[in-house]
């Protein structure tokens, strides 16, 4: 038990100031997925005679035009034109007007011999 206990406190132990977590980083010249998917849309495959993007385009069409695929067709919907931008109406009815309560509070202001009690029952009120 002693054992375990002491792992997991180092375990939680931060690193050293300066120090990396992850000292040799990832290694030159690795690709990201992205580079690399780009690449292979850019190429074409043995015994294609189109690139595979223009495949990729083409079943894309067949899903969304021939098929009927709804999914499909929102997706390319919201990559041409981007997601619909949603808006919300908002709408707060006072019960009293707000240049009341402004007013209200200037000639307040000088008047410090309503209690707090008071201002509260006046709010509500009660």
């Amino acid at each position: 038990m002693k054992i375990a206990t002491k792992m997991n406190e180092q375990n939680l132990k931060p690193f050293k100031k300066g120090q990396s977590g992850n000292p040799k980083g990832k290694p030159k010249g690795t690709l990201s997925l992205k580079t690399l998917l780009i690449d292979y849309l850019r190429s074409t495959d043995k015994g294609q005679k189109e690139a595979n993007k223009d495949r990729l385009i083409k079943r894309i069409g067949k899903l969304s035009i021939v098929n009927g695929n709804e999914q499909m067709i929102k997706l390319i919907w919201n990559y041409i034109e981007g997601m619909p931008k949603e808006t919300a109406e908002v709408n707060i009815n006072l019960p009293i007007p707000i240049s009341d309560v402004i007013k209200d509070a200037g000639q307040n202001a000088g008047n410090t011999e309503n209690t707090q009690e008071e201002n509260v029952s006046e709010d509500h009120g009660v």
